[in-house]
């Protein structure tokens, strides 16, 4: 199978099925083809293995999510990993604590749950730091790339921060809930060849506001705000820009409009997203960061919006 199931809890990083982290690692890694790409996807918050019902690897990490909610895609499936064998490649969902409460205590300070969660995350970059480095020990020849969402940016980036390992390859930001100076700063230690696509979209623009509002810090801009171009490492990739629209239409890949103003989800859920980060993965030639930024100037924007009327509408739950 494609799919290798991790999740960090109290005793460290252990495998869904109950086998060896290591073990199951070696023995997937050793079954891809020498240009299959191995892909580490990071969900944000309120997601957790601790609970079945909110258990990644039942719902986004799975083939087919367990139980039926809008919010709810398959991140293999549509990354063109396939249920049986590995000539696709290896998908590894990472599932870390994504929840927690704030008692009254803690309320009353300003302190709120997503706060908490927003310092454990990057006790989770530790724990992935750890593992890209195994895989390294594993397989040294071989990159490894990142598809994260919201506050599993901050593991990411947490983890590109605390590692030594020069595996990284390509990371994918969306809708990442990090203060951009802070995810410049991770990214300019890191001495690897890592390249970050940093993918925002207006209709996170409410999201993006109350990250800056509810994060501990409280200063400093999102990452949705654009992440400063660092040499040819990093772009920005904003969806519903026309510039981006025009590029991404060029190159064969027709993103759907978002079908509400406001919504966190629409980086996966709005037809033909996961096809094009499965492009940056596994095309590679086509989409390098600097390419990127020179293709998006030089595309022609032309007048009007991407945006209608809500179809959907509304506030997205959480």
């Amino acid at each position: 199978m494609a799919l290798l199931g991790l999740s960090l809890r109290d005793e460290g990083i252990t495998c869904q099925d109950g086998s060896d982290p290591e073990q199951a690692l070696r023995a997937k890694i050793a079954q891809l083809p020498g240009n299959a790409p191995i892909v580490i996807l990071i969900h944000g918050y309120r997601f957790t293995p601790e609970r079945p019902h909110r258990d990644p690897h039942a719902l986004i990490y799975a083939m087919e999510p367990a139980r039926a909610h809008w919010k709810l895609i398959s991140w293999p499936k549509g990354l063109g990993f396939t249920q049986h064998g590995t000539k696709d490649g290896l998908a590894i969902g990472f599932a870390w604590p994504g929840t927690a409460r704030a008692n009254l205590g803690e309320v009353a300070l300003g302190r709120s749950g997503f706060a908490k969660v927003y310092d454990r995350a990057a006790e989770a970059g530790h724990a992935l730091a750890n593992l890209l480095e195994d895989i390294a020990r594993i397989a040294p020849a071989r990159k490894v790339d990142i598809l994260a969402h919201s506050l599993g940016a901050r593991v990411a980036l947490q983890a590109i921060r605390c590692s030594a390992a020069t595996n990284f390859g390509r990371v994918v930001l969306m809708g990442g809930a990090e203060y951009r100076e802070k995810a410049a700063a991770c990214i300019e230690s890191h001495p690897g060849t890592i390249e970050v696509y940093n993918v925002t979209s207006r209709a996170n623009g409410l999201y993006d506001h109350l990250f800056q509002r509810f994060a501990p810090a409280k200063s400093g801009l999102a990452l949705g705000r654009g992440l400063a171009r660092l040499a040819e490492r990093t772009v920005d990739l904003d969806l519903d820009a026309l510039p981006a629209a025009a590029l991404l239409r060029g190159r064969g890949h027709c993103l759907a409009s978002s079908e509400a103003y406001i919504c966190h989800w629409s980086f996966y859920l709005r037809e033909g997203a996961l096809p094009l980060y499965a492009s940056i993965f596994r095309e590679r030639h086509l989409w390098s960061p600097l390419d990127l930024q020179t293709a998006q100037a030089a595309a022609p924007a032309t007048p009007g919006s991407r945006f209608g009327w809500p179809i959907s509408g509304g506030i997205a739950p959480a």
